[in-house]
């Protein structure tokens, strides 16, 4: 059953998750906000995979694979063509994000 604990847990989860988002976007354009945003089903695969021991086919983790890696080459490339509002903090505030984000699926 749920309880009023849960609800604040997500609560906190889904409002640090906001503020970090939004944090972010001091550090990095809004377009690589939003493919960070993307890639959500990362993190929920991994928690799902630890919490509830949910198994994923090959093709599955491919697909996560293949992702991560578009998601790093669109953020080197945005690093390395000097795009005007890009920092490895707005990265880390972004990830921050993502995970909190995720955590409440």
């Amino acid at each position: 059953p749920t309880t009023s604990q849960d609800y604040a847990v997500v609560s906190v989860l889904a409002m640090g998750g906001a503020y970090f988002t939004n944090w972010a976007l001091n550090y990095l354009n809004y377009t690589t906000r939003i493919v960070f945003k993307s890639c959500r089903v990362i993190p929920v695969m991994a928690f799902r995979s630890v919490v509830v021991g949910q198994r994923y086919s090959a093709v599955q983790y491919g697909a996560g694979g293949l992702l991560v890696a578009g998601i790093t080459l669109f953020t080197a490339g945005d690093a390395a063509g000097g795009a005007p509002n890009f920092s490895g903090t707005g990265v880390a505030l972004i990830v921050v994000a993502l995970v909190g984000r995720s955590t409440r699926t």
